[in-house]
């Protein structure tokens, strides 16, 4: 599956009025942050979407719940009008591949721009700071738009609970996408226990990129060489970094899912099933 395109070819499109580019840019845990960050500066007409990257969804919980679905596919097609669904994010981000995994998970299709907007040099002349929204709340829709449509085709194939990780069998391999610090149990700046759910390996998400690039295919399969001819399920601290190690399987292929509530979930509920080290 395509996930990534290079900037000429995110350029053509959006010049030609065939696709829409959702900006997903973001302070963490910080829409006012995150919304200064766009005015700043951002791509004519792109729109700032990072508010929309969580929420309060009961079907996952941890740090950064899943949003509400029927509200981030009606904010997503109703600016996207049929058209192509880009993203761009900061280099050696996850806010971008969240956004295109919950694409995914309300079945559309969805196209990062590779690189991240740092690297970007044909768009520059397509920089604004026009404030596009004057507030974090104006970029929500009313209630009757979000009624448009409730009948979303969700894809529970790449959705997985905390149930499933718990009976996780030997067919599918679990990843824990932390830095390997955290992984291994030696420091753990954010949630109240250190370590791993039992199983899991660990391969760092930004083991993936390469001053912001995607690496390619070859350096991807040498990284997931251990998952061969397996499915994934991937996770984190809170199902947002993750989301580089779900894009890039992916793109290879794979069959892949997300264990959305991550980390912080599993210890709420299995604070005694912890592995430390390797």
């Amino acid at each position: 599956m395509k996930i990534w395109i290079d900037e000429q070819e995110a350029l053509e499109r959006y010049t030609s009025n065939q696709a829409v580019i959702f900006d997903c840019r973001g302070r963490m845990d910080n829409d006012s942050q995150s919304l200064e960050q766009y005015k700043l500066q951002h791509i004519h007409g792109s729109i700032f979407s990072y508010p929309m990257l969580t929420g309060d969804n009961s079907i996952s919980s941890g740090r950064h719940p899943l949003p509400d679905l029927n509200e981030f596919y009606s904010f997503v097609t109703m600016h996207a009008q049929d058209k192509t669904i880009i993203t761009i994010d900061n280099k050696d981000s996850f806010f971008g591949t969240r956004f295109l995994y919950l694409c995914h998970l309300v079945g559309l299709n969805c196209y990062i721009i590779d690189g991240g907007y740092e690297n970007l040099i044909a768009f520059t002349q397509y920089f604004t700071s026009e404030n596009t929204f004057s507030s974090v709340n104006n970029i929500k829709m009313t209630d009757q738009i979000y009624e448009v449509d409730k009948n979303i085709d969700f894809n529970e194939s790449i959705f997985i609970d905390i149930e499933s990780v718990l009976n996780n069998d030997e067919l599918r391999i679990l990843i824990d996408a932390r830095a390997a610090e955290r992984y291994k149990g030696l420091f753990e700046p954010i949630d109240a226990i250190a370590g791993h759910i039992p199983g899991a390996i660990n391969i760092p998400y930004d083991h993936l990129f390469t001053d912001g690039y995607i690496k390619d295919e070859a350096a991807l399969a040498e990284l997931f060489q251990a998952t061969a001819d397996k499915s994934v399920t991937v996770y984190c601290g809170s199902g947002l970094s993750a989301t580089p190690l779900y894009a890039a399987l992916k793109s290879m292929d794979r069959d892949v899912a997300l264990y959305a509530g991550s980390f912080s979930e599993w210890i709420s509920f299995y604070p005694d099933k912890i592995e430390i080290g390797d």
